[in-house]
């Protein structure tokens, strides 16, 4: 099986307090196309616990919408993602969600 894939993201600084990103991440997996792209807003709550709050919303082309809000504090990530079905292919319309954590090593 073949896997091809390419992630980038790019965030900037706005000013003291907000920063805007926008990411992309594209897969090629056996004939299956994921592509993805998204934006975020980040808002930077306090400089001694390097804390920030973030939202954002993704495309998943051809399919879904998925907003989503996550809370920095220090090097611990706390994220919620939620789906919205708008592909017309799907036989039944049932949104999705994801609860994560991430902390850098």
């Amino acid at each position: 099986p073949s896997n091809y894939g390419i992630q980038s993201a790019y965030t900037i600084k706005i000013s003291s307090l907000y920063a805007v990103g926008c990411y992309g991440n594209f897969i090629w997996r056996n004939g299956i196309h994921e592509q993805i792209i998204g934006g975020h807003l980040t808002l930077n709550l306090n400089d001694s616990t390097s804390s920030a709050f973030s939202v954002g919303t993704a495309y998943r082309v051809g399919d879904a919408l998925l907003p989503n809000l996550a809370l920095g504090v220090g090097r611990n990530k706390f994220a919620f993602f939620y789906e919205f079905n708008i592909s017309r292919a799907v036989v039944y319309h049932r949104p999705a969600f994801e609860l994560s954590y991430t902390r850098n090593l």
